[in-house]
Order: structure tokens, then C-alpha cells, then sequence
């Protein structure tokens, strides 16, 4: 779960930024999905997160194999930080064996939200070993011009 492309806080904003210019310079392990259909398939990894940004909301992705849902938090901090943070600690034994098969795992990664959205109504979903964030905007109402005499 440990993700070298995350690093502790970053902003949406930074975010998107990050994921386009590793589009375009190629740092990436797969082309940009334009490139697809002419450039063949160096890798079927992709990044463990993802956003993206429509006009209702910003939506992430990220990916948290092995997590049910009571071990993955996510909330606001600080003052507008959404952090997720994902931790587990698994033992079992096999047969006969003395010795138990233990995982340990932690995620934690702190975004910062932009101001024009709406914090209570934040959601978040866990599907498949994927969690979901919808960070909804708030809605601006356009102001009427309001003409000036000259």
C-alpha cells in the first residue's frame, strides 16, 4: 500500500497537474489513452490513484486491495485536508505449520480541498478493493451585470 507517487499533501489542483504531466513526458508506464490504439502496451499498471474533475464535483479513486471497509477512514482535518487513511493487520495459520502468515499494511494521504466545495456532503465508497471520493462543488448562482451610467 505504500504509494511513491502520493506524496503526504497535495491539492487537487496538484493532482491533476501531476497526472497530465506524467501523460506528456512519458514517465508514466502506459501512453496516454489518446495513444492507445497506434502504441502498444508497455506495462498494464496505472498509478494506485486517480482524479478527475466535472462540473458537479472532483471524483478520486484509490486503490486499497485487501482493505475492508472498517479498516479505511476517511475524513477532513486540519482545516481543509480530506485524509484517507487505510491500515490492516492480518494473521492466520496453515495446517500444521507453528509459524502464522502475518500482513501488515498502512495507507494514509492527506488532499487539500479547495474552498468552492461542500464539505458535508463529501462521500465515500469502497467497492472491489476501491475507494470512491466525491467531493461536491458548490453551487454558484451567475450574478446579473449590473450596468453602470456613464
Amino acid at each position: 500500500l505504500w504509494d511513491p507517487f502520493m506524496p503526504a499533501s497535495r491539492s487537487f489542483g496538484q493532482m491533476l497537474d501531476a497526472m497530465n504531466q506524467m501523460l506528456e513526458t512519458g514517465a508514466m508506464p502506459t501512453p496516454a489513452p489518446s495513444m492507445l490504439p497506434t502504441i502498444q502496451r508497455r506495462s498494464s499498471g496505472r498509478l494506485p490513484w486517480d482524479v478527475m474533475e466535472d462540473e458537479e464535483a472532483f471524483r478520486m479513486r484509490v486503490d486499497m486491495p485487501g482493505l475492508a471497509r472498517d479498516e479505511v477512514k476517511v475524513s477532513i482535518v486540519d482545516d481543509g485536508f480530506l485524509l484517507i487513511k487505510g491500515e490492516t493487520s492480518k494473521e492466520r495459520k496453515e495446517g500444521g505449520d507453528k509459524w502464522a502468515a502475518r500482513s501488515v499494511g498502512s495507507y494514509e494521504s492527506r488532499v487539500m480541498i479547495p474552498d468552492n466545495v461542500e464539505v458535508d456532503k463529501i462521500t465515500a465508497e469502497l467497492k472491489d478493493g476501491v475507494l470512491y471520493v466525491t467531493v461536491p462543488k458548490k453551487k454558484i448562482e451567475a450574478k446579473k451585470p449590473v450596468e453602470i451610467q456613464v
